[in-house]
């Protein structure tokens, strides 16, 4: 009986130092075809076609639904989301998401590697009235993935298209003034993507908890227990 928890518990201990990395996916080339009504990353209604761009999710693969097999690694938010954060910068300015990201996901496939992430608030005032809304979308993804890439999401890998190979890349950043019945923030965008880059930014083991670590060393305490009384038996 005792042989048997004490090998459950090694097997907790084990499953408690698990690896989780925070990796970093950086997406650039140039703007397809966008406008920035609202002069965010510049002047008022600037068109924005063959500007650069870069877009860099940063995500946790311990966070979410994951869904891996051979070939393939996928990772969705289930109510916490795997983003850590997720950025653009055009023109030497950067736009983030918040952390409210309320739709996000990241796939590797041998055909394509793509992400996707949403956040959309409101602000009210005092008595609940809406203030603001809010929906901001980064989107970027390339097909026609060579096969040599598709370790899974915690690999790091390079990779350059000459051509781009996007598939459902664009960008919104939107926010109203609903009170006034204006835009405050309002660029939009289909991108080009000509690079990928994945790092690692941090992997780090899930530390014990205190009260396992306890639990163990009172079965092992049992132990040396049991082998006192059968010696002096």
């Amino acid at each position: 009986m005792l042989k048997s928890i004490l090998i459950a518990a090694a097997l907790v201990v084990a499953g408690a130092g698990a690896q989780a990395a925070v990796m970093q996916a950086v997406f650039s080339g140039t703007i397809n075809l966008g406008v920035d009504e609202t002069g965010y990353f510049g002047a008022p209604n600037t068109d924005l076609a063959g500007t650069a761009y870069s877009l860099t999710y940063v995500y946790d693969t311990s966070i979410g639904d994951r869904y891996k097999s051979p070939g393939s690694d996928q990772l969705f938010d289930n109510g916490a989301t795997p983003t850590v954060s997720a950025s653009l910068t055009i023109n030497g300015k950067t736009f983030s998401q918040t952390t409210d990201v309320v739709a996000q996901y990241l796939a590797l496939d041998n055909n394509y590697f793509a992400a996707f992430s949403q956040d959309s608030f409101t602000t009210v005032d005092a008595l609940g009235g809406i203030l603001t809304q809010t929906t901001n979308i980064f989107a970027a993804g390339v097909y026609d993935f060579l096969s040599t890439y598709a370790n899974g999401l915690e690999t790091p890998f390079s990779a350059s298209f000459p051509t781009s190979t996007a598939f459902d890349s664009y960008f919104q950043l939107f926010t109203k003034d609903v009170v006034a019945d204006a835009t405050i923030t309002r660029v939009y965008g289909s991108l080009n993507v000509n690079n990928v880059a994945v790092t690692e930014v941090l992997t780090s083991a899930v530390p014990l908890p205190a009260s396992l670590g306890l639990f163990v060393m009172a079965l092992g305490g049992l132990g040396a227990l049991r082998v006192r009384r059968r010696r002096v038996a």
